[in-house]
């Protein structure tokens, strides 16, 4: 979950919002009868200049002195990366380039929208925290000495006034210097449940759409399974997903069938595997992994609702807890106080 915020400040959120803002118009040029060419070339008249539209230039350029798409995809993996760019050339192999960029439309969307989800869940908790805890750590670190110094004045019998008045305020007092530490470890702690929970789960379901689209084009298009295995491997970082590869594609390759195959990678759930094998049992892999990317995009949708709906409001609550306590120590120490020297 952490990732999401270095991903916003180097750029990898924008780059990503380009290329499906693209991905898309790019599909409905092509559905509505236009060539390849024609269709970059329309998008490109109309996008305001920014570095996203000198590589669009730059593809444009290779596609007119003969390049395929895919192959001039292939010359900017900033934006194109590798299962794109093996997504696009299936297409064209395939003769069904449009409907291929309509399922790249999901396919580039669906991380997309994780991220943005997740960080907009994080941002405003996140502000809050850098806000808050310069703010606490002046009071605890600074403000709180030096009415320690005049609390030190008073008598004893002023001060036993004042603890009896809250007696758990004097306590509150003496350790105000852990309430910055205690709301940054508090704050760690609900992001680190809700990464655990819903996020990694909802990361998962959302590969594993993004994995049964891919299959479906290239199956589709008849390429071999060494191609479908680099184009699918860099679909995610995970170490389980890159060693669930390792073993589902060198097993087809020795003849083992998509229903064994699936089965015998733990990583692939229950879902996946049997409506994996009704598709084989059926002679129609298609149907099935198109199935399956929708169910598993639904499933990841649900987690991140629950990270966007519920985690914001907590993190907020658990703030207010530790201004609540801070307020709370000067109040009843002050108030103590008053009423011991009336």
């Amino acid at each position: 979950m952490f990732k999401l915020v270095l991903a916003a400040l180097f750029g990898d959120r924008r780059r990503g919002r380009k290329v499906r803002e693209f991905t898309r118009q790019f599909s409905m040029l092509l559905k509505a009868g236009l060539r390849e060419a024609e269709a970059l070339s329309a998008i490109v008249s109309e996008m305001p200049y920014g570095f996203f539209k000198k590589v669009l230039l730059d593809i444009l350029k290779r596609m007119e002195q003969g390049a395929a798409f895919s192959s001039a995809l292939y010359a900017h993996p900033m934006y194109f990366h590798g299962s794109y760019v093996s997504m696009v050339s299936a297409g064209e192999k395939s003769g069904s380039l449009a409907e291929t960029m309509t399922s790249l439309v999901d396919f580039a969307r669906r991380p997309g929208l994780a991220g943005d989800k997740v960080f907009l869940a994080i941002l405003v908790p996140a502000r809050l925290l850098v806000y808050l805890v310069p703010v606490v750590a002046f009071l605890t670190y600074y403000v709180v000495p030096k009415m320690s110094v005049v609390l030190g004045n008073f008598s004893d019998e002023s001060f036993r006034t004042a603890s009896s008045a809250s007696p758990s305020a004097p306590w509150l007092w003496s350790n105000l210097r852990f309430l910055p530490l205690v709301a940054v470890l508090g704050t760690l702690g609900i992001l680190l449940v809700f990464d655990i929970t819903y996020h990694r789960p909802a990361q998962k379901s959302l590969l594993l759409a993004r994995f049964a689209t891919s299959l479906r084009v290239m199956i589709k298009a008849n390429l071999p399974l060494e191609e479908i295995e680099n184009a699918t491997g860099d679909l995610s970082w995970s170490l389980r997903y890159r060693a669930a590869m390792r073993r589902l594609f060198p097993a087809l390759q020795a003849g083992t069938s998509f229903t064994d195959a699936f089965r015998a990678v733990r990583y692939f759930p229950d879902t996946f595997q049997w409506l994996m094998a009704t598709g084989e049992a059926q002679g129609n892999l298609q149907d099935p992994l198109r199935d399956l990317a929708g169910i598993y995009s639904l499933r990841g949708d649900a987690k991140l609702s629950v990270i966007v709906n519920v985690m914001p409001p907590l993190i907020m609550i658990w703030l207010g807890i530790v201004i609540g306590v801070l307020g709370y120590s000067f109040f009843a120490l002050v108030t103590g106080l008053i009423q011991s020297l009336l």
